[in-house]
């Protein structure tokens, strides 16, 4: 999901349990990708720099 926001600058608009398969020694996937939204430079940036400071 971080690449998704801070590379790509798009974002799944729905991610609720259902949308997301776990499994033991596997990465999260995330399925069902018909909502999704567009992140602009700037929000993208601002947000990084939240980010980084929540600990």
């Amino acid at each position: 999901m971080y690449w998704g926001h801070f590379v790509d600058r798009v974002f799944h608009a729905d991610p609720h349990p259902g949308n997301i398969f776990v499994a033991p020694g596997h990465p999260a996937t995330m399925i069902d990708w018909s909502m999704v939204g567009r992140i602009d430079r700037p929000t993208s940036t601002s947000s990084l720099l939240i980010s980084s400071t929540w600990r």
